[in-house]
């Protein structure tokens, strides 16, 4: 959720029961609160929501291994239509320098 709000209510009840969105990854903060004779009662709780990438996406190429000037394919599918997918293919000695450019899931859950 980024620090957002990102859902808010009042109940009556003693016992309330919600349903964590894809928007509270990777982590919620529940405050639950009571005011009673003018006193603010509080506590909070942590949850962690997984699935931050709803958008699942799968490559597969038509070869394992080939050489220079071989044709291949690569067969990219996701389970959101018209969804945006960007490629880039990078020579392996370029891999090897390590240009520090590399997005992991790590990255995206800050």
């Amino acid at each position: 959720s980024k620090g957002q709000v990102v859902a808010i209510g009042k109940s009556n009840l003693t016992r309330v029961q919600i349903t964590p969105d894809i928007s509270w990854a990777p982590l919620a903060h529940l405050i639950v609160y009571y005011i009673k004779d003018g006193l603010v009662v509080s506590d909070t709780l942590d949850l962690n929501v997984e699935g931050i990438f709803a958008n699942k996406v799968s490559l597969s190429w038509s070869k394992n291994q080939t050489k220079p000037a071989d044709e291949v394919s690569l067969s990219v599918s996701t389970n959101e239509v018209n969804s945006f997918i960007g490629l880039l293919v990078v020579d392996k000695k370029a891999q090897l320098l390590k240009g520090g450019n590399d997005i992991t899931e790590e990255m995206v859950n800050q």
